[in-house]
């Protein structure tokens, strides 16, 4: 029997190494990677098919999909996935341009056991009119349960799996988080996981963009920042925007991004020593201090809490409350020191295998 709580919270984030499994492919699935996504295509042959594509530029996503529903023993819908096991964290920021067609097209992130129309899933779906709920299917071919959230139009929306729980998180832009639980629903270790459009409607096609795409999954234990070494993630964020872009990854660790005077160049530290890196090029280059260098992996262990997020593997450190970061005194400092007034660097820890676009920074 499922349990239902809903409540504001911090948010929790992490990374982790992901399992990838062979998949069945859906109608009109293609095996070419689309963005992070392994594929995608249409789950239960809606009468047009769908499409996804990704704008590396941009580092968002737009999919395309018609459908009759998502709901009662089957589904159909545009969904772009990769196979993962474990527990896991998807964000992202989510919306419908336009004004569409029907009030409950659906977005979001969905966990599936299959790609068949029946299959069991768990869903955290944001509805053209506002509605936001966590549905769910705990039998093959039975029926689709609901569990409302108290947020209305959220601009981001996450959804966590914790063994047998479900948390979906959804906020507006700047926000608390409201989290939504559902327990005892088990979907098996190995499953689809991914994002998906609706459009309620067999008739017609509803399009759905989405930014800041996050999948993130708890490190292994006894895993120790700054001693345990997975990977590091440079990205900026646009002060006042949610915007986020990654720059660069690094299968090392780096730390304090800074812009230089004429905004061309951030400079930041790795394995004690000092990189310039180029914004026209995308590269890093050493800077020669001489002997002044720093050891930070035998000096300190740096316990404060950081934002987490990429593909890889990922502290777990409880993050801000708000679903954006805030304007801080240090990056209106930033501004008035730096040729890129607006734009703000961070690093952060886990990087991405491919594209360099699925981690965590500020633009």
């Amino acid at each position: 029997m499922a349990r239902l709580r809903v409540r504001p919270s911090l948010t929790m984030a992490g990374l982790t190494a992901f399992a990838v499994v062979s998949w069945v492919p859906a109608r009109g699935a293609t095996d070419q990677a689309v963005g992070y996504f392994e594929a995608s295509g249409d789950v239960g042959s809606p009468a047009i098919a769908g499409t996804t594509s990704y704008d590396a530029a941009a580092q968002t996503y737009t999919m395309v999909g018609s459908g009759t529903n998502m709901w009662a023993t089957r589904d159909e819908f545009q969904f772009a996935w990769r196979k993962l096991s474990g527990d896991f964290i998807l964000r992202t920021h989510a919306a419908f341009p336009g004004q569409g067609v029907e009030e409950h097209r659906k977005l979001g992130w969905i966990i599936r056991t299959s790609l068949d129309a029946d299959a069991t899933y768990v869903d955290a779906a944001i509805h053209g009119n506002g509605l936001t709920s966590l549905q769910y299917r705990a039998v093959r071919g039975g029926p689709t349960m609901q569990l409302p959230s108290a947020v209305v139009a959220p601009d981001v929306i996450q959804l966590e799996r914790k063994g047998k729980m479900f948390i979906m998180s959804v906020a507006r832009y700047g926000e608390p988080f409201t989290r939504t639980e559902l327990t005892e629903l088990d979907l098996g270790d190995a499953v689809y996981v991914g994002l998906f459009v609706c459009a309620h409607n067999p008739k017609v096609s509803e399009r759905a963009v989405f930014s800041n795409v996050r999948i993130v999954v708890p490190p292994p234990a006894g895993w120790r920042p700054y001693r345990d070494y997975i990977g590091s993630n440079l990205e900026v964020m646009k002060i006042g925007s949610p915007a986020l872009k990654v720059l660069y990854t690094a299968p090392g660790s780096f730390q304090a991004p800074n812009w230089t005077r004429d905004g061309k160049s951030l400079i930041y530290n790795a394995d004690g020593k000092l990189y310039r890196f180029d914004l026209g090029t995308k590269t890093p280059t050493l800077i020669d201090t001489g002997m002044n260098t720093s050891d930070t992996k035998k000096s300190r262990l740096d316990t404060r809490p950081s934002i987490a997020d990429g593909t890889r593997r990922c502290s777990s450190v409880p993050q801000m409350t708000m679903a954006a970061p805030e304007v801080t005194p240090m990056m209106r400092d930033a501004k008035a020191i730096n040729g890129n007034d607006d734009v703000y660097p961070m690093a952060t820890i886990g990087r991405l295998p491919r594209p360099q676009h699925t981690i965590n920074t500020v633009m």
